[in-house]
């Protein structure tokens, strides 16, 4: 959240991509222009990102627009020799952690995301994080 506009991150995203939009219209014509929007989150905050957009209608954003991915957990590394970080209250379970950023490009894929952006006539991608 932002402590001077008191927005979130999502809501400040959203209003930019409407802004985009709007700029794009302006300047082709098309009023049919609509930019989706990708939310990768993890395990620990996807169900609070969710409600989070529930409780304020997506910011404004089309439901058919917003596509939210959850990123896979892997095993978590306790050092640089790479050595598994075992659970602190069970020395025979392995920690895990969100696989991070580079997640990413492995969930458009697997969600289709790339294949029907490429049927639409999309030609670019951008990424913020």
């Amino acid at each position: 959240t932002n402590l001077c506009t008191n927005k979130s991150y999502l809501e400040f995203y959203i209003h930019y991509i409407q802004a985009m939009e709007y700029l794009a219209r302006q300047k082709t014509g098309n009023d049919n222009i609509r930019i989706p929007l990708v939310i990768m989150t993890s395990g620990d905050t996807d169900p609070l990102t969710r409600q989070l957009l529930a409780d304020n209608n997506n910011f404004g954003m089309d439901e058919d627009m917003l596509t939210i991915v959850c990123q896979d957990k892997v095993a978590a590394l306790k050092d640089g020799n790479a050595g598994l970080a075992l659970d602190d209250d069970d020395r025979w379970a392995v920690q895990t952690k969100p696989h991070g950023h580079g997640d990413v490009h492995h969930l458009l894929h697997r969600e289709g995301l790339v294949d029907k952006w490429e049927k639409e006539g999309r030609s670019h991608v951008v990424f913020l994080q």
